[in-house]
């Protein structure tokens, strides 16, 4: 039903969470994009 399903999901989704919380900034990271790149600002 659908307490299984939630109970299911939440692992995948607080994982989710955690990985989109503890991701870095690409200047943080020193990465730095191509020359041309609509997305830059």
């Amino acid at each position: 039903g659908e307490g299984s399903g939630a109970a299911l999901a939440m692992p995948i989704v607080e994982a989710a969470c955690a990985m989109f919380h503890n991701m870095g900034e690409l200047a943080a990271s020193n990465i730095v994009l191509p020359e041309g790149n609509a997305n830059a600002t």
